[in-house]
């Protein structure tokens, strides 16, 4: 990935089984000594290694009953993903469409999506002035992960300003049922992670329960 340097293969390794144990946002409950039979190394490599992984933004650790609990975090997610479309584009075929179905949202996008310095980084990387508004949309979880990995994200940087900050914003350029349209997935989301959200420079003005097509 871009400004970071990848992990060596046994980082990998580690990171893959994290997510083939519990998912992307899941949590593994295990011990080192279970995970160091796995793999065929010491106790004390596998807690090094998990120590490193956590330094570098890959994972948080905590302790449990259990021994561990693992989470992977943001840069490990991306890490995978970003392998993912390595190895897509050389042995498998894009997921270039998903459908979806219109849920109704919280009401609380309009006052984020009126921001100007959203919406000048919107114009710029984008190409369009969002709608003050988002489109909320159900997906399956398995598919939208096949679809996502095809995509580029866009980084929108978050701010502040004299009343409060606001996070940053990874944005993915999508036609939304033939439209010009981004998902954006906030820093800060209060949605499930079977829900994305979805902007466009205009009014969508799609009643909830609409099923709806995401393309590339």
């Amino acid at each position: 990935m871009h400004g970071m340097r990848s992990p060596g293969m046994k980082d990998f390794d580690l990171l893959l089984f994290i997510a083939k144990k519990s998912g992307l946002y899941g949590k593994l409950e295990s011990s080192t000594i279970r995970i160091s039979r796995e793999f065929g190394m010491t106790q004390q490599s596998i807690s090094r290694k998990l120590s490193e992984l956590k330094d570098k933004g890959m994972i948080k650790r905590y302790s449990s009953p259990s021994g561990v609990s693992v989470v992977l975090d943001r840069k490990g997610r991306e890490f995978l993903q970003d392998r993912y479309r390595q190895m897509s584009s050389l042995f498998g075929r894009k997921s270039t469409a998903i459908k979806g179905k219109v849920i109704r949202g919280m009401g609380e996008s309009r006052y984020y999506m009126n921001q100007k310095k959203y919406q000048d980084q919107f114009r710029k990387k984008l190409g369009f002035r969002a709608y003050p508004g988002t489109v909320n949309v159900t997906i399956d979880k398995d598919e939208a992960a096949g679809f996502m990995s095809a995509l580029e994200p866009v980084h929108i940087a978050g701010f502040t300003t004299e009343e409060r900050s606001f996070g940053a914003i990874k944005a993915y350029k999508i036609r939304f049922n033939s439209r010009q349209a981004a998902i954006i997935v906030p820093e800060r989301t209060r949605y499930s992670r079977d829900v994305i959200e979805v902007i466009a420079p205009v009014n969508m003005r799609i009643t909830p329960g609409t099923t709806v097509r995401l393309s590339i």
